[in-house]
């Protein structure tokens, strides 16, 4: 008899237990993580030294003169171009000057040749113009004005789109057959966009090794 009447008051002990947890403020175990805080990895500062080798590597002296100071290409030295017009010039064709794409030279790059050509101290002296023999015209004028650096790389070292022609060993017929075979798909190949008169000077001028201030 006396057992039965512990059970009422263990149910009653157990509801005021369970209202008590209700009473406690609980906590999810989403809300209880913080996330940390995202860390921001700070842009590399411009690397002026860096930016004189890629000049150099990307045979930018060619045109602009070693030291920035102007040749084929306008001078560079001390620009006061703001970088986004800079970085924009560099995009874009300008004959005889070859387009970069990002593949060729990042923003980054870019950067860095910019850092440097702005801390070069701004020359009155400009370095003479590349002399052409009679009738020759410089091949990079050809090379960009026909568009085959959008394909072919800034100097024909070959991109993912297209091979390299830079000191190809095709003999002239096979040069001219392959630029002829896809004039349906590749309109600038056709003789309408470069005659066989300036594709063969352009073979000539590849063979040579495809030189800045070179004549086709």
């Amino acid at each position: 008899m006396r057992r039965l009447l512990w059970i009422p008051l263990l149910l009653l002990l157990g509801t005021a237990l369970a209202a008590c947890e209700d009473d406690q403020p609980r906590t999810s175990p989403d809300s209880a993580y913080q996330a940390p805080e995202p860390t921001t990895v700070p842009a590399a500062a411009p690397a002026p030294d860096r930016g004189q080798t890629l000049y150099n590597t990307w045979r930018c002296a060619g045109c602009h003169g070693e030291q920035a100071q102007g040749q084929v290409g306008g001078a560079l030295a001390g620009t006061t171009l703001p970088f986004e017009q800079f970085v924009q010039a560099v995009r874009q064709t300008r004959p005889p000057k070859p387009a970069f794409s990002t593949a060729e030279l990042t923003d980054g790059d870019v950067r860095d040749i910019y850092a440097w050509v702005t801390s070069l101290p701004a020359s009155a002296e400009v370095a003479a113009a590349v002399q052409l023999g009679p009738g020759e015209v410089l091949g990079m004028s050809v090379w960009t004005q026909s568009g085959c650096d959008a394909c072919h790389g800034a100097f024909a070292q070959g991109s993912p789109y297209a091979p390299a022609l830079v000191e190809t060993d095709l003999s002239l017929d096979d040069f001219l057959a392959a630029l002829r075979r896809d004039v349906t798909t590749i309109p600038e190949h056709g003789p309408d966009a470069i005659s066989d008169e300036w594709a063969a000077r352009l073979y000539r001028w590849l063979v040579a090794g495809a030189s800045i201030t070179g004549g086709c």
